[in-house]
């Protein structure tokens, strides 16, 4: 049997991302989905692909999220304006 090419497992992770993004944000039911069927495929390659799949993952969830970071602790006047804001 020929061995899948990195080229080709990079191209598949990448399909079954955009299988999982739903309206710009990522499903986490679809990515439970699609491990479990790679998982049950017991295809060659699938844990490199999931490896790759994984790491999409990694980046997606570090592009959507922020770390808050302030030298000073906020007054309370700046505390209390900031949650009523959000």
């Amino acid at each position: 049997m020929a061995m899948r090419s990195k080229r080709q497992t990079a191209r598949s992770a990448r399909h079954l991302y955009r299988l999982c993004v739903v309206g710009g944000t990522l499903d986490e039911g679809r990515v439970r989905s699609v491990v479990d069927a790679a998982v049950k495929s017991n295809r060659r390659g699938v844990t490199a692909m999931l490896k790759k799949f994984q790491r999409l993952i990694r980046l997606d969830r570090e592009r959507h999220s922020a770390l808050v970071e302030s030298s000073a602790p906020l007054s309370d006047d700046a505390r209390t304006d900031k949650k009523n804001n959000c």
